[in-house]
């Protein structure tokens, strides 16, 4: 990777990293403190709903109270029990049609009117001390049957009887109620005493699945996806969601349990007594902030739960985020464009230029100067490598120099070579004629020693006539020619010296010049042997 790209890459590092970490740091802060006060709105929201709840529950006490405690209930309970006493059988319904039944019915009816029309509630019912069911508001199908030993048998009301018989206020929680074929029914029960005191009978008012939803369905600060729901120890629900009315409603609940029930984190919480909040998953798989508690009512604990889809409480932070990306784009898009002005003016250029003079000086333009101004250390640097250019010019003329005088100085070896060749060939060749000067010689000496040994035989022979005169004559030639042979062998020792002269090229002109002189002498002697013939020869002539 080039220079300029790392130098790029290293002030964009250094400006976008700290922008980025800026906005990462905000965002987070800004995510944290969002999701905070999501929270804290849930927890209001929950702790509303439970308040608000409560103070439902306690309506209900007080009107059961107020319900079971009232004359009339009790004078309807004697009158109406006193007509079916005799008439109704255990375990079977009485008969609705008995024109004396009929008739108290509708003297009765007026004054438990206000509880239905008034106060909301579903039906006022009323029951003996036997489980019969003497009175009934609504006049549904419950009306005149015997809950403790007819079909109502099953149902939660026989357990909410009996211990109302005991003097408890019972609430009976939402479940399937028969004679509404099966739609979910809540009811609360009190005793009714005969002047407060003994119990007779027991007085129960039916809750209205609206009086619930009233309470729950309030959407007040919960934004659009927010919500708040109970849920039954069973899992089923106890209010209306309003993100699915139509699968999590409390009717549709208990009608598909399967489908309906509410099995999310934060009701499974709520539902084992635990209070708090947390990030989790609902029915539909989508992420949200939920806030939980249980909520008590009578002796049943519900699941209350209030959340929000984590996409709607953090879109502020969401569109924080996309302002913080566009500034940061427009920041790092600043940031790139001053960089690459900066650096181009200050470093790429000054750089670009170096780099055409290192071309130029290495194409060999010594001379070649840096253009552009250079400030600074690339100032610094530029003075230091023209220096460095005018060294290696200076060093190189010395170098060439040298070179120049190198190549004299070969030259002249070369001449010194081949004169020191042709001495050496002129002393071979010197070497060479005086050995074969001196072998000649050589040979010239044996023919004359063999001469002047057949002129020795010869005079021998002819001086035996002389002997006695000729004696000492014979002594000095035989002397001669012992002489003679010596010189012979020092002719073929010169010889020798010769031929090992011409090996030894390095004293070959000191042996020269001995062979010379051995030569010289040789010739001297070869004189003398001459002029010592001639005499002989005289002197044999003379004999």
């Amino acid at each position: 990777m080039r220079l300029s790209v790392k130098m790029i890459l290293f002030c964009l590092l250094v400006g976008i990293v700290p922008l980025a970490g800026m906005a990462g740091y905000s965002l987070h802060n800004a995510s944290v403190s969002l999701k905070e006060q999501s929270f804290g709105k849930l927890v209001s929201l929950k702790e509303a709903k439970a308040h608000e709840l409560d103070g439902l529950t306690e309506l209900w006490n007080r009107d059961i109270t107020m319900y079971s405690e009232a004359k009339y209930v009790y004078s309807a309970l004697v009158r109406l029990r006193d007509i079916i006493f005799y008439a109704a059988q255990p375990g079977k319904p009485m008969d609705l049609t008995d024109e004396d039944y009929v008739h108290a019915l509708k003297r009765v009816a007026p004054d438990f009117t206000p509880w239905v029309k008034v106060r909301g509630y579903a039906d006022a019912l009323v029951l003996d001390d036997t489980g019969r069911i003497v009175f009934s508001m609504a006049h549904g199908k419950e009306l005149g049957e015997d809950i403790a030993k007819g079909p109502l048998a099953k149902s939660q009301l026989l357990d909410a009887w009996k211990r109302a018989l005991k003097g408890e206020t019972v609430f009976v929680d939402f479940s399937p109620y028969g004679p509404l074929d099966g739609l979910p029914c809540a009811f609360i029960a009190a005793p009714i005493r005969r002047y407060g005191e003994a119990i007779e009978g027991v007085a129960m008012l039916r809750i209205p699945i609206d009086s619930v939803n009233k309470v729950m369905s309030t959407r007040a600060g919960m934004d659009e996806t927010g919500e708040a729901y109970l849920v039954g120890p069973d899992g089923l629900m106890r209010s209306d969601l309003h993100s699915d009315p139509d699968g999590h409603s409390v009717v549709a609940s208990f009608a598909a349990p399967l489908e309906g029930a509410m099995r999310s984190e934060p009701a499974l919480h709520a539902l084992d007594g635990q209070s708090g909040r947390m990030d989790s998953v609902d029915y539909r798989g989508r992420e949200v902030l939920a806030a939980f508690s249980p909520v008590e009512v009578g002796d049943i604990s519900w699941g209350l739960v209030a959340k929000i889809d984590s996409s709607e409480a953090m879109a502020p932070v969401r569109k924080l985020k996309e302002a913080a990306m566009v500034v940061s784009g427009g920041s790092v898009a600043g940031i790139v464009l001053i960089t690459l002005f900066f650096l181009r003016l200050v470093l790429l250029k000054p750089l670009k230029e170096l780099r055409v003079y290192a071309g130029r000086v290495a194409e060999g333009d010594l001379a070649a100067r840096p253009r552009g101004r250079f400030r600074g250390e690339l100032g610094e640097v530029t003075e230091a490598i023209e220096q460095m250019v005018h060294n290696r010019g200076e060093k190189m003329g010395e170098a060439e120099e040298a070179s120049r005088l190198a190549q004299t100085r070969a030259v002249e070896a070369e001449a010194a070579v081949v004169r020191a060749e042709g001495e050496r060939r002129a002393r071979t060749d010197a070497a060479r004629a005086q050995r074969e000067g001196m072998l000649q010689a050589a040979g010239m000496l044996d023919t004359v020693v063999s001469g002047m040994r057949e002129a020795s035989a010869t005079v021998n022979q002819e001086s035996d006539r002389i002997m006695e005169g000729a004696n000492s004559l014979s002594n000095r030639v035989e002397t001669t020619a012992a002489s003679m042979e010596e010189l012979a062998g020092s002719i073929r020792a010169v010889a020798e010296n010769a031929e090992t002269a011409s090996k030894d090229a390095a004293n070959a002109r000191q042996r020269a010049q001995e062979g010379s002189e051995v030569v010289r002498r040789t010739v001297d002697s070869i004189g003398d042997v001459h002029t010592i013939t001639e005499n002989l020869r005289e002197q044999v002539a003379q004999l």
